[in-house]
């Protein structure tokens, strides 16, 4: 099992992560609160869709109205955070799996765009962590 609040102390490890299927998210909420960080946690378990998976995260982040629904809207919204100033951000896309199953072009998009954004945070030296459970 990964030690979250070590992980979460730095920006260097800034990327996207395995869970574990059935771990205990109150654990890397609590390394996250504890380092710091503001913590989201998106349900992806009725995620089908691009639109759905879009929805879910732009609801669970507080994504501005201006939000386009649309892979380069999550992409500026995830290298802004403006409404949501932080030392650094972790978010928990907990039933990840059943997105990468019913949506996997989508799922591979959207892998990506997370992905860009922890590099480009981590060059600003600030946590961005994912974490796919």
């Amino acid at each position: 099992m990964k030690n979250w609040a070590k992980l979460f102390r730095t920006y260097r490890g800034a990327s996207v992560y395995a869970g574990v299927q059935g771990q205990d998210i109150s654990e890397i909420e609590r390394a996250a609160v504890s380092a710091g960080l503001a913590f989201f946690k998106v349900d992806l378990s009725q995620a089908a869709t691009k639109e759905d998976f879009l929805r879910a995260v732009s609801e669970a982040l507080s994504f501005p109205a201006y939000f386009g629904m649309n892979w380069d809207a999550l992409e500026e919204c995830l290298t802004d955070f403006e409404w949501h100033a932080g030392k650094g951000y972790v978010i928990v896309l907990q039933a990840a799996d059943t997105f990468s199953r019913t949506a996997p072009d989508e799922f591979k998009t959207a892998s990506s765009i997370l992905k860009s954004a922890a590099k480009f945070w981590k060059t600003r030296e600030k946590p961005f962590y994912v974490i796919l459970i």
